[in-house]
């Protein structure tokens, strides 16, 4: 929100509260310190260096993050982006969720660049085609359409389980 000289109010519902704001977008809302919300119905609802640019995005808190596809989501953490469409990064650092629904849970400096990608944690892991994903690890790619990387089946050996006593019975 801005007052002009002339005491007019230049934008429609917002709220900015902490030191060094921008809330520039409609509707925007904006806490923590040096946060900006500047798409329409964006929100920083806290945290330092955090910034909300893309239409309805948001980011939770943590500092120097990123949402700036349409409906893209921060959750927190150090230096994560999401600017792809309803992209998501949940938490961890240096996390880049760049494309249409792709989503990193977690962990170190992950790239989820494919459509509909998702890296679950791990540190320097790529999912980067349509629907792959990438469990954990340390520096895993799953670069093929619905390529998975971490998913192992394991057979577990049968275990016996003693039936439980019953009252008076043993």
């Amino acid at each position: 929100m801005t007052i002009t000289a002339e005491g007019h109010i230049v934008g429609k519902g917002q709220i900015a509260m902490g030191q060094g704001m921008s809330n520039s977008g409609n509707y925007s809302n904006v806490l923590g310190h040096y946060n900006s919300a500047d798409g329409d119905s964006s929100a920083v609802l806290g945290g330092y260096d955090n910034s909300a640019d893309g239409h309805a995005a948001v980011v939770c808190g943590g500092a120097h993050n990123s949402a700036s596809g349409p409906w893209s989501f921060v959750g927190g953490g150090y230096s994560n982006t999401a600017d792809g469409d309803r992209a998501t990064v949940c938490a961890g650092g240096l996390n880049d969720a760049s494309v249409l629904l792709a989503t990193v849970a977690g962990g170190w400096s992950n790239t989820a660049g494919g459509q509909y990608s998702i890296v679950a944690g791990g540190t320097g892991n790529h999912a980067s085609n349509y629907c792959a994903g990438v469990v954990g690890g340390l520096r895993d790619t799953a670069s093929g359409e619905y390529a998975a990387v971490g998913v192992v089946d394991i057979t577990l050996p049968a275990v016996i389980v003693p039936p439980c006593p019953v009252d008076g019975v043993t």
